[in-house]
């Protein structure tokens, strides 16, 4: 396999909670449909409902399966359901239906839409919009009698009326608690920032005021822990411009042929400055052969944020190592012999902006490291778990193997 760039996409912090909010009013819409469209056929002798409910039960479909099977791709969802409510409305050919339907894709796009694909969903829909009114001058309204038009538009208001006002209360209630994740989360950053920065600047201004009250031995160890912690600053700087172009919906990365188990040895190495002060004790596991299709910065990353979380909040022995999963995948493993995190918190800990301290009591975490490691496993086609077994907290990322 060559190396090569890979263009990947990442829906956002607030656009991906607004997803999972969305799928259930996407089953309502497509389930409703086929209950008015069907009826509404059955009534009238309307050929073309039956034909709007078919296309409402594949767009139902759709929605049950992404309900069951979440996935983080707005741009899919969203092409589905603009296709769909544009066919049923080029063959209801009713203004009200129109407009009602539309005005819940103009809702949709506001909130799902990432940066990078909010011009071409409203170019979308716009074009959508404008063929279903051409369709309804050119070929005008449907042979359905008065009273049944007004039995679909009746039934149109009480199917997309809600679905536009619980997805705009969604919006509202998410966008409003990352705000004050996110206020949170400034006050984290400003406190771990603050903390190396100090030493570093009170090191240097030490050095640079009197140099020669220290002995060459002072000077070099000053100039040691000055570099550790410009390395501690740096890595805290990557994981918040990864955050940012994350949420921004764009991030390159590079998958080359690894040799997993030397990259794990160097990712521990590099953390020695961490390790040191902790007090506990970083066991490798060596092993040879391991290899893995990944990006090798982004895989140090992850590393490197799995051996902090361990440190901060794990227990005192902590084993790191590699080796192969059943399902063919490389694995890397971050064990630590502590309490583990509570059950009702393993999913909100890989979220952006929640800290495991805030279950554990520990302050001085930005509470972006697990969250950035996920989405960079996703986007090199792999994943990041957490297990608790036989009394060790385990956290496993799994890699596409080389070959």
């Amino acid at each position: 396999m060559a190396s090569g760039s890979i263009r990947v996409r990442s829906s956002g912090v607030h656009q991906s909670e607004l997803l999972k909010a969305y799928q259930p009013i996407r089953v309502w819409l497509g389930v409703s449909g086929v209950l008015v469209f069907t009826a509404t056929a059955i009534a009238g002798g309307w050929w073309e409902g039956y034909v709007a409910a078919g296309v409402m039960a594949i767009q139902s479909a759709h929605g049950m399966y992404r309900l069951r099977n979440s996935s983080d791709d707005p741009w899919n969802v969203f092409l589905v359901d603009v296709s769909v409510i544009g066919i049923g409305c080029l063959i209801i050919r009713s203004l009200a239906v129109i407009g009602l339907a539309f005005a819940l894709l103009v809702a949709v796009v506001a909130a799902l839409a990432v940066p990078a694909s909010r011009l071409r969903s409203w170019a979308y829909t716009g074009t959508w919009f404008v063929a279903v009114l051409v369709a309804h001058e050119m070929l005008g309204g449907t042979s359905l009698s008065r009273q049944a038009i007004s039995w679909i538009n009746l039934s149109a208001v009480v199917v997309f009326i809600p679905a536009i006002a619980i997805l705009v209360t969604s919006a509202t209630g998410i966008i409003s608690n990352i705000a004050r994740s996110r206020d949170e989360f400034l006050a984290s950053v400003s406190h771990e920032i603050r903390t190396p920065l100090t030493m570093v600047v009170g090191l240097a201004r030490e050095l640079e005021e009197d140099p020669h009250r220290f002995s060459p031995e002072e000077r070099a160890e000053f100039v040691g822990m000055i570099s550790d912690q410009s390395s501690e600053l740096a890595h805290i700087v990557d994981d918040l411009l990864v955050a940012a172009r994350l949420d921004g919906g764009e991030l390159f990365v590079t998958p080359t042929d690894l040799d997993l188990c030397s990259l794990v040895q160097n990712a521990v190495a590099d953390c020695e400055p961490i390790i040191s002060p902790s007090g506990a004790v970083v066991r490798v596991i060596d092993m040879e052969g391991i290899r893995a299709w990944a990006d090798q910065a982004r895989v140090r990353q992850v590393i490197r944020n799995l051996l902090t979380n361990a440190l901060r909040y794990g227990g005192p022995s902590i084993e790191v190592g590699c080796t192969t999963g059943s399902n063919g995948m490389s694995l890397v493993e971050v064990r630590d012999n502590g309490d583990g995190v509570p059950e009702v918190a393993r999913e909100r800990i890989f979220k952006p902006y929640e800290r495991a301290h805030s279950f554990r009591g520990q302050p001085g975490s930005v509470g972006l490291g697990l969250s950035v490691s996920t989405q960079l496993a996703d986007l090199m086609r792999g994943e990041l778990t957490y297990t608790y077994e036989d009394g060790w907290s385990v956290f496993r990322l799994a890699l596409p193997t080389s070959g």
